[in-house]
């Protein structure tokens, strides 16, 4: 059903009507007066529209409501002191829309309420500290995403048969009370992005229905409860983005009901022991990134057998790569990098790289910032055809990029850079027709930039600077329409393509330190988001053309070190973003232009 419109007045007149249930519509306009009419209505459903304006006061007067869900919507304005008639109310739910104001006090007063939520307003003034007192059926509280702040209450005791808390993002300090075992019912505790201090207490394991614990992004202290491990029904356990020191407790990989693990952007410290008999059969996301995490990666994580994303980067972690991650066959992100891992000393060839290409799921593959001293195998040209990102920067990487990368066809970003790569560029990058970051600087690649490379058409960024690659740049690469940022610094290379300047989306170029020759066109008047220019350190000769003014966004523009010749264009100073100029050691006579005084 799709009722537009607006909710006419004369609903007022179904004096009968006792559920009026017009939720996932396209109703619009403000809601009618006339609805307090309904003496006999016990639910008003209407989630899901775009309606607006304030909540009628008039609703106060249908004294039978049981159940108000007016959530997704565009209403305003505070919630009516005159609901505190409907003292029957069991479902309160206002959620995501724009009302504003403090949360009335009679709210917290309706013994009857069993679900409150008013999630994603603009709600502030705090959470009393009496909430529970009189709300002895409470059983969902969701007060998430308001500026509510203050403190988060010390007793929610009166509340025993809560099962969900969600109040998260509300800017609340204080810390979580010690006493929170007394809800016994609890099954989901979410407070994520307040500013909470102190340590998780260690009562938390007496909430033996606990499947949710998300406590990330908050200021927690202290270490990670050794009695977590008993919440055998816990499914989703996120700690990340706190200040959680000491070790990560072993049991925690004993949790067999667990599915996601996050403890990432923590002070953890210490190895993951290795145990065996560790399943984690439903385990589907482990993420202990930005710790001081050492030791190995602990083998048993290759028995996670329904594991989606595994990310260790940021550690300490030193050793091998264990070979057993290829049984992951459902993997699609892994993330490695800024470690100490290490290729096998006997053998240099990265063999988790080929244990790898049983992950027939696998998206990303980050493992750069490691100290691999290793070769690439042949072999990553099997990797999985979903592969979207490859990455292995400042990884001690040796011999030659293997042409089998080609195959890699959904590929999006390649990233090599800062290595030990010798040879040329494959041909076979050609083939990665869907590729936009290519970043192959500081290694030793030498030879030409392959024309291949232009079949890349959806190509943003190409970055080989400081390699050993000579001859022309190819002029086919004026044919990369998209391409944002380009930098072949620091190389032999020998022309500068026309095609170049017709790159109207280039908002960074540098082609400086190489040995080109010739004048610059007055095509460089077309790169009009440019921002960052730098051809210094060439053979360049002739004069600045006086297109250079079409430049207005440039930051950062660097000609110096060439054979530049003639007087500096009047109409430099007009390129008025202009941060830095560098025109130095050149051969450019006359006066030094009035306009450039206009340049902060």
């Amino acid at each position: 059903m799709n009722v537009q419109g607006t909710v006419s007045p004369y609903i007022g007149n179904l004096s009968f009507l006792s559920v009026l249930d017009l939720r996932n519509n396209t109703l619009n306009g403000r809601l009618p007066e006339t609805l307090g009419r309904l003496r006999r209505l016990r639910v008003i459903n209407l989630r899901n529209n775009q309606l607006n304006g304030p909540i009628p006061l008039t609703l106060s007067l249908c004294q039978s409501l049981r159940t108000i869900i007016l959530i997704l919507n565009q209403l305003e304005g505070n919630i009516p002191n005159e609901l505190a008639n409907l003292d029957g109310l069991e479902e309160l739910g206002l959620a995501a829309n724009n009302l504003t104001g403090t949360i009335p006090l009679f709210i917290f007063n309706i013994s009857t309420l069993r679900v409150l939520n008013l999630h994603k307003n603009g709600f502030f003034g705090g959470i009393p500290n009496t909430i529970c007192q009189k709300l002895p059926r409470l059983e969902l509280l969701y007060l998430s995403n308001n500026p509510l702040g203050g403190l988060f209450p010390t007793s929610l005791c009166g509340c025993q048969r809560l099962r969900k808390i969600d109040l998260s993002e509300n800017y609340l300090s204080g810390s979580i009370p010690g006493d929170i075992d007394c809800l016994s019912n609890l099954e989901d505790l979410r407070l994520v992005g307040n500013t909470l201090t102190g340590s998780i207490p260690p009562s938390i394991v007496n909430l033996s229905r606990l499947v949710v614990i998300d406590l990330m992004d908050n200021n927690l202290t202290s270490g990670i409860p050794q009695e977590l491990t008993k919440l055998s029904q816990i499914r989703y356990l996120r700690i990340a983005f706190n200040n959680i020191s000491g070790r990560i407790p072993p049991m925690i990989f004993n949790l067999s009901s667990v599915e996601i693990i996050s403890f990432m952007n923590n002070s953890l410290s210490g190895d993951i022991p290795q145990m065996t008999g560790i399943s984690l059969s439903r385990l589907r996301e482990l993420n202990l990134h930005g710790n001081q995490l050492n030791g190995t990666v602990p083998g048993f994580i290759s028995n996670a057998s329904q594991l989606t994303l595994l990310q260790l980067s940021r550690n300490s972690f030193s050793g091998s790569v264990p070979v057993s991650l290829g049984n992951l066959r459902l993997l699609e992100r892994l993330n490695l990098q800024y470690n100490q891992l290490t290729a096998d000393p006997s053998d240099p060839e990265l063999h988790f790289l080929t244990s790898l290409t049983k992950c027939r799921q696998l998206k990303t593959l980050v493992f750069g910032v490691n100290s691999f001293n290793g070769v690439l195998p042949n072999s990553i040209g099997n990797l999985s055809t979903s592969l979207e990102v490859f990455s292995a920067d400042a990884s001690q990487l040796q011999g030659k990029l293997p042409t089998s990368i080609g195959n890699l066809s959904s590929l999006w970003v390649l990233e090599l850079a800062g290595n030990n790569l010798i040879g040329t560029i494959p041909d076979s990058i050609g083939s990665l027709n869907l590729l936009q970051r290519l970043r192959l600087s500081g290694n030793n690649l030498e030879g030409t930039i392959p024309h291949e490379l232009c079949q890349s058409t959806a190509m943003g960024e190409l970055l080989l600077q400081e390699n050993k690659l000579s001859g022309p740049i190819p002029n086919c690469i004026g044919n990369l329409t998209r391409m944002l940022g380009i930098d072949l610094s620091s190389n032999a290379l020998t022309s500068i393509p026309l095609g170049i300047w017709s790159l109207t989306n280039l908002w960074y170029l540098n082609l400086s330190t190489n040995s080109l020759p010739g004048y610059l066109p007055l095509d460089i008047g077309k790169l009009v988001g440019l921002q960052y220019f730098n051809l210094s350190r060439n053979q360049l000769s002739g004069s600045i053309p006086g297109t250079i003014s079409n430049l207005k966004m440039l930051l950062d523009l660097d000609f110096s070190n060439n054979t530049l010749s003639g007087v500096i264009a009047q109409n430099i100073g007009d390129l008025g973003s202009l941060e830095y100029l560098d025109l130095s050691l050149n051969s450019l006579s006359g006066t030094i232009p009035k306009s450039l005084e206009k340049l902060q």
